[in-house]
């Protein structure tokens, strides 16, 4: 509740803001625009609006964007799992903003649970892969780019053993 009512992005001045708010937070999209009022930066905001699932940041501080290695009038994605940063290279507008978020705030591998499920059958991904395992271990990939095209997720083989086969 507190996003529709508040503005669409925070407005990050420090590096110390930056840092609290990038620890707290396993997916943040962050604007870096010198100047807040520019065209890219509007774009930016606009889809800021419609980025309901994750915190949503701008800054023109240079020492946040030094920081992410980022330049003046670029919005990266950084998260906690695969690929740390991801860069926006696309047309700055709130329809294409918003989609990149989406296509590039998932990880490549899920773990299947009631609480995922949702996030996982409403993404882009149209064909996805289930990998029965007994859960040891966490399941984990190395860094592999496959631009969501398609998904895995694994499933605890204790829990699902009665299931043979599964297609979606």
């Amino acid at each position: 509740m507190k996003k529709k009512s508040g503005p669409p992005a925070i407005d990050v001045k420090t590096l110390e803001a930056f840092k609290t708010l990038k620890e707290s937070n396993n997916v943040l999209v962050l604007g870096c625009f010198s100047n807040q009022d520019s065209a890219k930066a509007k774009a930016f905001l606009e889809a800021a609006k419609k980025i309901d699932d994750f915190e949503v940041a701008i800054t023109s501080s240079s020492d946040v964007i030094a920081e992410n290695v980022a330049k003046d009038e670029m919005i990266v994605l950084l998260k906690n799992f695969d690929d740390p940063k991801t860069e926006f290279s696309g047309e700055f507008n709130a329809e294409e903003i918003k989609k990149w978020v989406d296509d590039n705030s998932v990880p490549l591998v899920w773990e299947f649970s009631q609480s995922t499920a949702q996030k996982i059958f409403k993404g882009t991904a149209k064909v996805h892969y289930i990998y029965f395992e007994e859960k040891k271990e966490n399941f984990a990939t190395g860094n592999v780019q496959l631009s969501f095209t398609w998904q895995f997720w694994s499933l605890d083989g204790a829990l699902y053993n009665s299931l043979n086969f599964v297609y979606i």
